[in-house]
């Protein structure tokens, strides 16, 4: 029987009502709260959590490992999809404002009508790529060196010029980590080993020299400092981010102690179909709460709204369970 490690399980129910409490934060606030930056890095921390769970793993079949990781990430995302889809169709129909290709691509809450947001997906394509390149990575070599050095080159020249988060690093960091110090984060019988902590202590220290740095160059006129800034800025919050979690993890192994905890058990199937709709209607459905004046009661109504869908799709994807039909066995 595979063994359950809970605290992973715990970090990724904090991670998701942590990214849940960023969206309230960051569209109702207004950026406004200093800590509120801080609260998105859950992100950084679930994309490592994916990599280090893959450390070590045993690839025998690269077509199975590519077709069951892809559905498991697509029939969810897709359930989502097509729900919101729906809900669009039905307030077209209702408002006679029909604008059929918003009902796929939505548009900002800010501007506008419609509640579902394509592009808030985005992540999933950075996930389903680092799942495709995992395979070709398991066995050390130049090869490996070459491809996880590509992808770190990628991504931080998507952050010095774009400005977009570098999730792919998260994940093979969490995937290099995983592999060394697997067994020490999860297992409670090993001793106590002091490189551990210091290994997270250093990781700590780089993010607030980058934060200093990107600092000191912030809104600057001049051009490459200004993408410096982009570049330091999103390489620190992806360091908090992947350090954050590797200390979480380590200081909850204790609960790995105990036996059979359902708690863990009932939120592991929520939280992946909550982060779903958290990201399609945090940022893309505020419309449906253009008409209420209270806050709290606006905060109340995602709250709410983010369960009742993400509950539907647990539901489908349970009494439906179009997963283990796709998959290879």
């Amino acid at each position: 029987m595979k063994q359950k490690y809970w605290n992973l399980s715990l970090y990724r129910l904090l991670a998701c009502l942590v990214i849940l409490t960023f969206h309230i934060f960051y569209i109702y606030i207004n950026k406004q709260l200093s800590f509120e930056y801080l609260l998105s890095k859950p992100v950084q921390g679930l994309t490592a959590l994916s990599g280090f769970l893959y450390a070590g793993r045993v690839i025998t079949s690269k077509k199975k490992f590519y077709v069951n990781n892809i559905v498991k990430i697509v029939v969810p995302a897709l359930m989502c999809l097509s729900i919101f889809a729906l809900y669009n169709l039905v307030f077209m129909l209702i408002t006679q404002n029909y604008d059929y290709l918003s009902l796929w691509t939505g548009q900002r809450a800010f501007e506008g009508r419609f509640l579902m947001q394509f592009d808030n997906y985005y992540y999933l394509g950075y996930i389903i790529l680092c799942y495709l390149i995992t395979p070709f990575i398991t066995n050390k070599g130049h090869l490996r060196r070459i491809i996880i050095a590509s992808v770190f080159i990628l991504e931080a020249s998507l952050a010095f010029f774009l400005n977009i988060a570098p999730i792919a690093i998260c994940y093979f960091v969490g995937y290099l980590i995983g592999e060394k110090f697997k067994n020490e984060y999860v297992d409670t019988s090993l001793k106590y080993k002091p490189y551990i902590l210091m290994q997270w202590i250093l990781l700590t220290a780089l993010t607030f020299v980058l934060f200093s740095l990107a600092f000191f160059v912030f809104k600057s006129d001049v051009y490459i400092l200004s993408h410096l800034s982009h570049l330091l800025e999103q390489l620190s919050a992806s360091a908090f981010g992947i350090a954050s979690f590797f200390l979480l993890i380590y200081i909850f192994r204790f609960l790995n102690k105990f036996g059979n905890i359902p708690l863990f058990n009932f939120t592991d199937k929520w939280t992946y179909p909550v982060y779903l709709f958290n990201q399609a209607f945090m940022i893309g459905g505020m419309n449906v709460t253009l008409y209420v004046d209270n806050e709290v009661f606006k905060i109340i109504f995602i709250i709410l709204f983010t369960l009742v869908f993400a509950s539907i799709v647990t539901l489908l994807n349970r009494y439906l369970p179009l997963e283990k039909k796709l998959m290879l066995k």
